[in-house]
């Protein structure tokens, strides 16, 4: 393409502001006019972006007739500000959400059509640019009367006044729909006729919502609708779930809990009494001990709106699309703060397309958040981990408009023991300044609490899971059951020796795997075993062994007894002495047996972790910890700093593969790596602002400003091909449509 047609980008490359006075470079990129630009050309004599020699003769001011108009809906990634002609929601800013997304498109189709929209994305809406506005004018037709058969109808009509029979069938009033051109100033008048407030600033625009007035109304249930869904409710608060009347709960209410173990489950489950209740939870494990403690039928949310996770750990839906329940069935989804956004909006449509179910959700924002692998940028909105719980809490409170909050917890008996977890929650996230978690953690507990590794209970939550990790899931296991085979065997208990030889790879090492009767094991992956299914994480208890099969039973459902092949055993369970923090969420510890917390003062250890270990005790004086070295502690940051940037640059490949650029090394030739970051790390940007890598304390993630721009779009991320550019800049280069404007809709071509 012709340099000299190049269309007029949104923001400027070097300040990263709005063009609204373009001048093009003789080279072809577009700058906005400004004194920052002037000054660095005659200083330097160069472009300030790809250092061409350049003067200021060498720029164009590009006619107003040539810039093209853009009228959509969208979101800018750091500001509600933008140009007019164009619109921002306010709420779309901190994080998306499709709930606001498809209000919004409903509303302007019902006043546009259905074909104002032509692109959509899970943050933002495009307008067509020949926008026709629908008008309707309804139009009233008499109706007149029949003519009266016989003589006495004649009369008792004209003689007695009375009303003259009429048609059977009345006509009804007709519609007539047309339509006419429109403006985005049509768009601005029906969003502010809808609550929607309008900012003004110098040739700009801003646009957010206002709040709905909070009143409280019961909506009883309705069999033929869904209860009013956006219509909020105020908070109620009790101490104890027993004080509260289930019949004065409304539908689509959600129990919050300001702290773990108040009794938001129990209150869910006895809630409509006369009603079948189902839970949807985000783990296995948690489900299969909702149908042990309650007797009810418990399934993963991904079940039960019809999605199943892929080995590479993308979703996709199933054939039969969602499970359904008989009319006035209670669906509790359990700890929902637990699914993501995108997972929010898939139980937001299952809930419209189910009317005439009972809808209930439990939750606590302060526990573990959702599992989301994604880089985090900094300087981008989720930067404050207390916006991102505040985000949740206003999302789920539109789809579960009342909402309860149980203060009193129950899962501790010790009045001493709740006052610690009170001030624990307050030191993990409220104090200022956040005290270290060793620091922390000697503070609350005896100096007996904390162990070494010789000294790690036979109930443990981890961290990691890979054997490759000190003291991870699978190291503790292999060495807690070993320590339980001497002492059965010391005892004269019967022990089975199940052998299997590892591959070549392993170096033919032979591995054996120790059951007996009554043990506990949980299932590695789902298979079938036979024609029964075994699920992810389940804990399943042995039967009896004989020479060729294992028999064993689901924990939750001791009549289903099920066997596998001796030397399937290695492949599909493993032992369970210890367990990750996400398989122990919304699970209380049988107390009287010692539990060791590890991993607590690691970097990848947030501190909603830590407060979900420690909070699953029903004693705290059963919980022991073992705790890094200062050592570890600083080898700990390090890995999360590199995993950091290797999953940065493992996002380039992945970008480079799909646009067909090849990533094959040679000898001159080398691809971006972790020391090309951290060599620049602590130097500045073209614009001034230095590259820095930031750790979260709090969410114990890194997030960075540094970014690896290529020179030429033709090639891959090789070092001989990039430099170093901070985010802001990164998204303000003009050569290529970003994400947020790449649907972008001409109503004038250059």
């Amino acid at each position: 393409m012709n340099q000299k047609t190049m269309t007029v980008p949104l923001l400027c490359p070097l300040t990263s502001s709005i063009i609204t006075e373009p001048w093009r470079t003789k080279y072809g990129r577009v700058f906005q006019k400004s004194k920052q630009l002037q000054d660095f050309v005659e200083k330097h004599g160069q472009c300030p972006i790809d250092d061409r020699p350049m003067t200021l003769d060498d720029f164009e001011a590009i006619p107003e007739d040539k810039i093209p108009q853009r009228v959509f809906i969208w979101k800018q990634q750091d500001s509600v500000e933008l140009t007019e002609g164009f619109v921002a929601i306010k709420e779309f800013i901190f994080l998306s959400c499709r709930l606001k997304l498809f209000l919004l498109r409903s509303l302007l189709q019902s006043r546009f059509g259905k074909d104002c929209v032509v692109g959509a994305q899970t943050d933002c809406l495009l307008l067509n640019a020949n926008l026709k506005m629908i008008e309707i004018s309804t139009k009233e037709h008499k109706t007149q009367p029949q003519k009266p058969q016989n003589q006495a109808d004649i009369r008792q009509w004209i003689g007695e006044g009375a009303q003259p029979p009429l048609k059977d069938d009345l006509q009804k009033p007709t519609k007539k729909t047309t339509t006419k051109s429109a403006t985005i100033e049509d768009v601005k008048e029906l969003l502010t006729s809808n609550g929607y407030v309008f900012g003004h600033f110098p040739g700009q625009l801003r646009i957010e919502k206002k709040p709905l007035p909070i009143e409280f109304e019961r909506v009883p249930f309705i069999e033929k609708a869904l209860p009013v869904i956006f219509q909020q409710s105020p908070e109620r608060t009790f101490e104890d779930e027993m004080n509260i009347p289930p019949e004065d709960v409304a539908p689509n209410t959600q129990i919050l809990g300001m702290y773990p173990g108040v009794g938001k489950t129990t209150l869910a489950a006895k809630l409509f009494p006369d009603k079948k209740h189902i839970f949807a939870t985000p783990f296995n494990r948690l489900s299969q001990e909702l149908r042990r403690d309650y007797g009810c039928e418990a399934y993963t949310v991904h079940k039960l709106i019809g999605k199943r996770m892929t080995d590479d750990g993308t979703e996709k839906m199933k054939k039969d699309p969602a499970m359904r329940f008989p009319d006035g069935s209670v669906v509790v989804f359990d700890e929902i703060y637990l699914n993501s956004v995108k997972m929010l909006a898939d139980i937001w449509q299952y809930m419209k397309r189910n009317p005439k179910l009972i809808f209930v959700a439990t939750g606590d924002v302060y526990q573990l958040p959702p599992i989301e692998q994604s880089l985090n940028n900094l300087g981008g909105p989720d930067d404050d981990p207390k916006m991102t719980k505040a985000y949740y809490k206003r999302v789920i409170a539109r789809m579960f408009p009342s909402s309860i909050l149980l203060t009193q917890i129950k899962r501790l008996t010790d009045e001493e023991q709740k006052k610690r977890i009170h001030r624990l929650k307050f030191e993990l996230f409220d104090a200022s300044p956040l005290r270290s978690v060793e620091e922390l953690l000697r503070d609350l507990f005896p100096a007996s609490a904390f162990v070494n590794h010789t000294e790690i209970s036979r109930r443990s939550i981890c961290y990691f899971s890979k054997k490759s990790i000190p003291n991870s899931v699978k190291q503790i296991n292999e060495a807690q059951q070993m320590g339980v085979v001497v002492e059965r065997l010391q005892a004269g208990l019967p022990v089975e020796r199940i052998t299997r030889y590892a591959k070549k790879k392993d170096g033919g090492r032979e591995k054996i795997f120790f059951l007996w009767d009554g043990m506990t094991i949980i299932c590695r992956k789902t298979f079938y075993a036979e024609k029964d299914k075994c699920f992810t994480n389940f804990l399943y208890t042995v039967h009896h062994i004989d020479g060729k099969y294992v028999y064993f039973f689901d924990a939750a459902e001791i009549q289903t007894v099920m066997k596998i092949e001796r030397s399937q055993i290695h492949k599909h369970f493993q032992y369970n002495f210890a367990g990750t923090c996400h398989s122990y969420q919304g699970l209380s510890l049988v107390p009287g047996f010692k539990t060791t917390v590890l991993h607590a003062n690691h970097a990848m250890s947030s501190r909603e972790w830590l407060y979900v270990a420690i909070t699953r005790a029903r004693d705290l004086n059963d919980l022991q910890f073992v705790l890094l070295s200062q050592h570890e502690v600083k080898e700990s940051k390090d890995m999360i700093s590199y995993l950091y940037w290797s999953r940065k640059i493992e996002g380039y490949k992945r970008q480079d593969k799909l646009a067909g650029r090849p990533i094959e090394e040679t000898d001159t030739n080398k691809y971006v790596n972790v020391k090309w970051f951290l060599k620049r790390l602590g130097t500045q940007c073209k614009c001034g602002k230095l590259f820095e890598a930031v750790r979260c304390q709090e969410t114990a993630t890194v997030k960075s400003n540094l970014t690896a721009n290529r020179n030429d779009n033709r090639f891959a991320h090789f070092q001989s091909n990039i430099y170093a550019l901070c985010l802001s800049c990164n998204v303000a280069l003009s050569n290529r449509p970003s994400r947020y404007h790449r649907w972008y809709v001409y109503s004038k071509p250059l």
